[in-house]
């Protein structure tokens, strides 16, 4: 069996969003934690 996942969509950013991307298409990546496998944010080095 197959499941169906659509296709991800960017959500709208509200006019206050208090990020500035460095690269505007950087907008469009996922923001997504993996809670599974890294289950506390991680710091850069």
């Amino acid at each position: 069996m197959t499941d169906h996942h659509p296709e991800p969509k960017p959500y709208e950013l509200p006019a206050n969003f208090p990020v500035t991307w460095d690269d505007p298409g950087d907008s469009h990546l996922p923001l997504d934690q993996d809670r599974q496998h890294a289950p506390t944010p991680i710091t850069p080095l």
